[in-house]
């Protein structure tokens, strides 16, 4: 396993959020077995954003989230030459559900692996991504007086 190391920031104010995110691993120099495949140092940069809904119920339980992020990564395969990147898009919401849920997150992403130059493999996708957030309630320590 490579080096690694990472650096991040991120934002708040009120109810909007914010992050950067890179993150750097030291392949280069490590060998393969296929003659084609060279390392390379890689990097990764993200960003995301949470924006609230505006209206009456900003900052009550009622609240939609709205989410957007990208994503850049510099492989360490590098193939006859040729570097083999990724690249993405997010975007997505929270809907929040009375009762025992706390919220649902939908979000759609989309984005490109590789390259076509030299012959090479180059995937589109495009991925629906659906999860449920519990209330922290369900994890707290009761107690009675």
């Amino acid at each position: 396993m490579p080096k690694s190391f990472g650096l991040g920031f991120a934002f708040e104010k009120d109810y909007f959020r914010g992050g950067l995110d890179f993150e750097t691993r030291r392949w280069k120099g490590i060998e393969f077995a296929n003659p084609l495949l060279e390392s390379r140092n890689s990097n990764r940069y993200s960003f995301g954003l949470e924006i609230p809904s505006l209206g009456i119920r900003r900052g009550g339980g009622g609240m939609i989230f709205y989410r957007l992020g990208a994503e850049y990564c510099e492989s360490y395969m590098v193939i006859k030459g040729i570097p083999v990147n990724y690249r993405s898009v997010s975007f997505g919401t929270g809907i929040p559900v009375k009762g025992i849920l706390s919220v649902i997150n939908l979000s759609v992403e989309m984005g490109q692996n590789g390259t076509r130059q030299g012959g090479l493999f180059k995937e589109s996708f495009c991925t629906l991504h659906i999860d449920i957030s519990l209330k922290d309630v369900w994890f707290r320590k009761r107690q009675y007086n």
